[in-house]
């Protein structure tokens, strides 16, 4: 269980670089795994602490507010194609496979991107503003991502939940919403 909360506090980093940043959101993360002594993980974070903290931080890969990608495999002008032709196109299914008990589905719905992915016993999903990825493409430097610009344009897009994950041992569940509770 440890390691799976150490790769959700990953996910939500990842997740609050698609994640919304004004003063009344909250980003929440719920973990509940399955039975009795099942553990349960509850994180409420007011995103403009998230903020706060990414715009200060000067460690490792993040510097003021932004993250950089030392991957020779992360192609910045490839990605921004993809955005701006998602971005462009109408609503419809973009990729569509089936094989046996897996599936992955891509669809644009309005100004979102939805991932829905099927595998044996887990379903997850996944809903991209594209907005907050423009945000995060802002920066000008080629192998950085601007997570505060992304988390301010989640922040002025509502009420959302990012990332829903359902298995047969466990719930995942990542959104932002104004209320410090999280409903």
């Amino acid at each position: 269980m440890r390691e799976k909360i150490a790769l959700l506090f990953l996910l939500m980093l990842f997740t609050v670089s698609l994640a919304g940043a004004s003063q009344g959101h909250w980003l929440h993360v719920r973990v509940n795994e399955a039975g009795e002594d099942g553990e349960k993980v509850s994180v409420n974070l007011p995103v403009s602490l998230i903020d706060a903290v990414l715009s200060n931080l000067d460690i490792d890969e993040f510097h003021n507010g932004t993250i950089r990608i030392d991957d020779a495999e992360f192609d910045r002008e490839m990605v921004e194609a993809i955005y701006e032709a998602a971005k462009d196109a109408k609503n419809g299914v973009f990729v569509e496979i089936e094989d046996g008990e897996e599936s992955v589905l891509v669809v644009k719905k309005g100004d979102e991107i939805h991932v829905n992915i099927t595998d044996y016993d887990e379903e997850i999903k996944v809903r991209i503003p594209l907005k907050v990825v423009g945000a995060l493409l802002s920066n000008s430097n080629d192998d950085e991502l601007n997570i505060s610009a992304a988390l301010r344009e989640l922040a002025e897009s509502g009420n959302n939940t990012l990332v829903t994950v359902e298995g047969d041992d466990e719930s995942i569940r990542v959104w932002v919403d104004d209320s410090m509770e999280g409903i």
